[in-house]
């Protein structure tokens, strides 16, 4: 090549938009992957949402749905989400978000997941066992207690024979909460049909 002769790599204004379309979804991607997997409570505290017709609208379609039918005072419900993407024949998994008055983090996780894969995933692969309640609401006559040594607190039941539901499904409620109060929420949880808005 003599000096001075332009390379044969011709740049195109096309070829820079595609690369910067390229680049932005790589970012974009990026973001949302990391998001996946980063704990809601240090996204700070998002807006309550009127989460009883969400609840409504999934017994509809026939899934049991283990919610609160009230919340303590300040208590805000901040996200219900379905994940259907799951093993064939299991029913989707259900999320629910809801912080405390002191903008603590608290989640309901209800699947056919394992008790111990719930607790490995959301309080700690190495959560030990504490005391358990029984007695306490509607949903289960006991729940097992779990504890990590960074103050995250849970109680997981396994109900069995759910309408719609073949084999067992693993309930959780966790958070970074005295166990004193997870007892509150799990005492006002239920699987209630939702009364029809009024």
């Amino acid at each position: 090549m003599s000096q001075g002769s332009p390379g044969r790599y011709q740049r195109t204004f096309p070829g820079l938009i595609a690369s910067m379309v390229v680049i932005v979804g790589l970012v974009l991607g990026f973001v949302v992957y990391t998001g996946l997997f980063r704990d809601p409570e240090t996204l700070g505290r998002p807006e309550g949402v009127e989460y009883l017709p969400t609840v409504r609208d999934l017994q509809a379609g026939g899934l049991t749905v283990v919610y609160p039918g009230s919340l303590p005072p300040g208590w805000d419900v901040t996200l219900v989400s379905l994940d259907r993407e799951v093993p064939e024949g299991d029913a989707p998994r259900i999320e629910i978000n809801l912080f405390t008055p002191d903008d603590r983090f608290v989640g309901i996780r209800q699947s056919q997941d394992t008790v111990a894969d719930l607790v490995s995933l959301n309080i700690d692969e190495n959560a030990s066992s504490e005391d358990g309640l029984s007695g306490v609401g509607s949903v289960a006559a006991t729940w097992e207690g779990w504890a990590d040594d960074g103050g995250d607190h849970g109680f997981s039941t396994v109900l069995t024979a759910l309408p719609g539901v073949t084999g067992d499904t693993s309930v959780l409620v966790y958070g970074r909460e005295d166990p004193a109060t997870l007892q509150q929420l799990v005492a006002l949880l239920t699987t209630d049909p939702v009364p029809a808005a009024g």
